[in-house]
């Protein structure tokens, strides 16, 4: 018969809320980790003295986006609002510098030609300065919250509103002009992954507006990750002509792929020795039904670190390695959904999961064309977004539906 899955209670603890609030949460908890690591890039960039205010703009532009992201997502799995607006207090310094840093990475994309948008940069810094003295005064936010589905939202104080009003404003009022004049005259070709990356974070920062004034919109900028590549690409255009050397001939992409899969394992066992008591251990069917899916993963994961090991610097052999760790999370999900004694946290990690595994018919695709030495057809892109947007609906309840519990375990119905 299919379950449901539990539904939050009426006074749940900070671990059920979390559990329950964590796909609201992920897209946020991404797009900080994108945006530090490109703010280290970046801050890398001009300790080569290479295009100084550029690169300083951009890893503070990152920077400002992905602490963004890290409080919105905290914002989705805090349930003491005491505590939820002490973290709001400490981060919002750093969110407060996505304004400037982006007014000042306009000057720089359209080649120091548009003085007004140094204008545009000294108005926000003026209202980044007056927020700033909100949040050391603990003034910024007036201790209410807005409650939605998706999180708690405190609301601002005067301190802290006229940093958010002055930034949408200067961007559509001034960036988006100077942004138009100049690809006017200018091929858009070659500055095309700058302006959609940048002209998107911008508008998904605007859609946050609505829900900081109590309209029940989700935030948008949880999302600024997936345009916050494509800025960096266009970023380090140069850089990624030397990509794939980097990748296979310098086996960048070898170490990349296996410290992430150290991590994950890492953090699994982390996570077992610490939330799973030797009680819990005699109310599962340990053997041998959970015994081969994890003996299973383990011969995956040692597959995939043959294959990718034994020729570290061949697109193939890395290809290969990846598609064994996707196959091992799907076998994680299914250790997950029947090792966890709450369903919901079992089906949590099973979400999280599967935003890696949908992505194995994409890479498949790729190893099947690569080992046939046949370039990719133009469906591969098509395969590509289909695998994206599936990994998004892993986090929805549209995915799975419900799950079976048999003798064996648990299996989640989609």
């Amino acid at each position: 018969m299919l379950q449901p899955f539990p539904d939050l209670g009426l006074n749940p603890k900070q671990a059920e809320y979390f559990w329950y609030m964590l796909p609201y949460a992920v897209p946020g908890f991404m797009t900080f980790i994108v945006g530090f690591v490109l703010c280290l890039l970046g801050l890398f960039r001009i300790s080569l003295k290479e295009k100084f205010g550029y690169y300083l703009s951009f890893s503070i532009s990152c920077l400002g986006f992905g602490m963004l992201g890290l409080v919105l997502g905290l914002r989705s799995v805090i349930l003491d609002e005491a505590v939820l607006l002490e973290w709001n207090t400490r981060l919002y310094p750093l969110v407060l510098l996505l304004s400037p840093g982006s007014s000042h990475l306009i000057y720089y994309i359209l080649d120091k030609k548009y003085k007004i948008a140094l204008w545009m940069a000294g108005l926000n810094w003026l209202v980044t300065l007056l927020a700033l003295w909100g949040i050391l005064n603990n003034i910024a936010f007036t201790g209410k919250f807005i409650q939605y589905s998706f999180g708690k939202y405190p609301i601002a104080s005067l301190y802290l509103k006229p940093w958010g009003a002055v930034g949408a404003l200067t961007f559509i009022l001034v960036g988006l002009p100077v942004y138009y004049h100049y690809l006017r005259q200018h091929s858009f070709r070659e500055k095309r992954f700058l302006v959609i990356g940048h002209n998107a974070l911008l508008f998904l920062v605007i859609s946050n507006l609505p829900s900081f004034v109590g309209i029940p919109i989700f935030p948008g900028s949880t999302f600024s990750f997936i345009p916050m590549c494509i800025l960096a690409y266009g970023v380090f255009n140069s850089d990624f002509k030397d990509l794939k050397q980097l990748l296979f001939e310098k086996n960048g992409f070898f170490y990349v792929l296996n410290s992430f899969i150290a991590i994950i394992l890492f953090g699994l066992a982390i996570t077992v020795i610490f939330f799973l008591s030797p009680s819990d251990y005699d109310k599962m069917n340990l053997y041998p039904w959970i015994f081969i899916p994890l003996l299973s993963t383990f011969v995956v994961v040692g597959l995939g670190i043959f294959l990718g090991g034994t020729n570290p610097n061949r697109q193939l052999n890395q290809l290969g390695a990846l598609s064994m760790y996707l196959y091992g999370f799907q076998l994680l999900a299914i250790i997950a959904m029947s090792i966890s004694l709450d369903p919901l946290i079992g089906h949590r990690i099973e979400q999280l999961c599967y935003i890696f595994f949908c992505f194995v018919p994409s890479i498949q695709f790729r190893f099947a064309f690569t080992s046939l030495n046949r370039p990719l057809p133009k469906i591969a892109f098509f395969l590509d977004i289909i695998s994206v947007l599936l990994s998004v609906m892993a986090l929805s309840p549209y995915l799975f539906i419900g799950y079976y519990e048999f003798p064996w375990g648990r299996i989640s119905a989609s």
